[in-house]
């Protein structure tokens, strides 16, 4: 049984043994990966700021204290579906880890509400670093994606673990379920399609994918990647079928463009654009709660000539028509694109009611 040192904790390698049969304890950690993967996240990460972690899938706790001692986080967060596991609890507060290390059981990894509300709670300034290590299956996988992911940080990480399991010629797990390497796909396109929101999709092992988040900020309720998969010409992808095409590519809007000129105690006003063909649909957020949703309402000639379009393009919001909580006194704004969530880049700044 392969065993290593880490900082004076010594970790071995359990992948072999029943879970149930792993009791976990100060002295000895069980994790379910072999050194030399620990050392690929050892080399992908090092000198990297990574402050806040958040991991789906945590079996018996070995990778929570492995990445708590490697990278030092703020707070790592784990969430996995099987019941409390008090011995991993007992374990991480013998080892003095219990400050920084927050473990969530009986929670799916497609539990929006609740995942939703961990992440605000714990992670009030965004995360650096996603894992999933959980189910290793496509919806699965795709649906804790598509609610955690907006939550990172600019040029903050997501890593997807045994993407590959379905060509593995050894392997034969999952019989007849999706393909997690599809979900790698996807995020080929969406790189393609919006590099400022994935800024990079790297393959780093056939059981390691890692994806780096660009600048583009969304909404995180409103996050779907259908509206950030654009193909030009369906006929161009001779080798997707049609299913592919109802479900990512037929009645998507998707972001084009957009810029908020001004945002002061009097008006919201600029730009916005998308596929549709017709008068966009925006909304505002003001400290991340949506208090106002419309439609384009003025015209702007200008954006009508450079992308040919004959609508009204601009949008224009008096202050006092938003629906600003009572007990707000600093005011953060934002303008997104409803239907994707994009928030718009431009001009803003913070309104103080005092």
């Amino acid at each position: 049984m392969d065993e290593f040192v880490i900082k004076g904790v010594t970790f071995y390698d359990a992948r072999n043994i029943p879970l149930q049969d792993i009791k976990a304890t100060p002295e000895r950690i069980a994790i379910l990966k072999d050194k030399g993967f620990l050392e690929l996240y050892r080399r992908l990460f090092e000198g990297k700021k990574i402050k806040n972690i958040l991991e789906f899938g945590i079996a018996k706790g070995g990778s929570a204290v492995y990445h708590s001692l490697v990278f030092e986080p703020d707070k790592y967060v784990g969430i996995d579906i099987i019941d409390p596991q008090y011995d991993v609890l007992e374990t991480i507060s013998k080892l003095g880890l219990q400050e920084k290390v927050k473990l969530y059981f009986n929670t799916s990894q497609d539990d929006e509400n609740k995942i939703r509300k961990i992440i605000e709670e714990e992670f009030p300034s965004g995360i650096d670093l996603i894992i999933d290590d959980a189910s290793h299956l496509f919806d699965l996988t795709l649906k804790s994606f598509e609610i955690s992911f907006p939550y990172l940080n600019e040029w903050g990480y997501y890593v997807i673990e045994d993407w590959g399991w379905a060509h593995w010629r050894l392997f034969k797990g999952y019989s007849g379920l999706p393909a997690l390497s599809q979900l790698g796909f996807l995020l080929i396109i969406m790189h393609a399609s919006y590099p400022r929101l994935i800024n990079k999709v790297r393959f780093e092992s056939p059981a390691l994918i890692l994806v780096q988040k660009g600048d583009m900020k969304v909404v995180p309720e409103l996050f779907n990647i259908k509206n950030f998969i654009n193909i030009n010409d369906f006929r161009q992808m001779t080798y997707l079928n049609y299913m592919f095409y109802n479900d990512f590519v037929k009645n998507r809007v998707l972001f084009i463009g957009g810029y908020v000129d001004v945002v002061d105690e009097e008006k919201i006003a600029g730009w916005i654009l998308d596929s549709s063909w017709g008068p966009p649909r925006f909304g505002v957020r003001v400290n991340g709660k949506i208090v106002y949703e419309g439609i384009a309402n003025v015209e702007r000639e200008d954006i009508k000539k450079i992308y040919g379009v004959s609508y009204k393009t601009g949008f224009y919001v008096k202050f006092k028509n938003l629906n600003v909580p009572k007990d707000f006194e600093e005011l953060n704004i934002e303008v997104f694109h409803l239907p994707s969530g994009v928030i718009v880049p431009g001009n803003y700044k913070t309104i103080s009611r005092g």
